[in-house]
């Protein structure tokens, strides 16, 4: 009987986050705001985060509750929908200066890397990276050189993340590079639920311009 009632709780987080359709990230239902209680976060971030424990500490005992109420809010891993001032989501993406190959003079090596973050009262919560070498020559794109995808941080304890696979490729002159991260309710109970899965790509071109984007299914 208690395995059902774990069950019958699980199941319905699940419906009620599927209601949300948040595009990029998802978080854990509200409505049992005791999921997570400040002195419970405090201690997570004594271990996980030492530097984001003091800025969490510097916050009043108000923005404190607030910043856990946002952390359980799904709302607040939307990035259409939500217009909460203390919640912000950035997409950052850059190459590195380029450096010509020793062995080629009229190529140019490049390394780019797109980032999504969220962050609550200025403290980013989650973020994902996806990075890519590659090798152009005389204006085309020629060579992938290396490729990765990971999850930089994920300070929401009530949420597990990790890379699921990473890959790269050339198409229409570009590398492409992408990233797929499993996304994970839970530890609830003993019991966790996957809700779905976070896609990334990133794009480097001939000039060494980039793009990143991510969605969610």
């Amino acid at each position: 009987m208690k395995r059902f009632k774990k069950l019958l709780s699980l199941v319905t987080m699940f419906v009620m986050l599927l209601c949300f359709s948040v595009p990029a990230f998802a978080a854990t239902d509200t409505t049992d705001k005791s999921a997570l209680t400040v002195d419970e976060y405090i201690s997570f971030l004594q271990k996980e985060s030492p530097e984001d424990l003091a800025k969490f500490t510097a916050l009043s005992p108000d923005q404190q509750q607030e910043f856990i109420d946002l952390l359980l809010d799904p709302a607040t891993y939307n990035t259409t929908n939500n217009e909460n001032k203390n919640v912000s989501r950035s997409t950052k993406y850059t190459t590195n200066l380029p450096n010509s190959s020793p062995m080629l003079s009229s190529s140019t090596d490049w390394d780019a890397w797109g980032t999504q973050t969220v962050s609550i009262f200025g403290i980013s919560i989650l973020e994902y990276r996806i990075e890519v070498g590659y090798r152009v020559s005389n204006g085309t794109v020629t060579q992938i050189l290396y490729n990765d995808a990971y999850v930089v941080r994920n300070l929401n304890p009530m949420v597990q993340t990790d890379t699921i696979s990473s890959s790269a490729y050339i198409s229409g002159n570009k590398a492409i590079a992408r990233g797929v991260f499993y996304y994970k309710l839970g530890p609830i109970n003993d019991m966790s639920v996957q809700i779905g899965n976070i896609y990334g790509e990133l794009i480097g071109y001939p000039n060494g311009d980039t793009s990143i984007s991510y969605w969610r299914d």
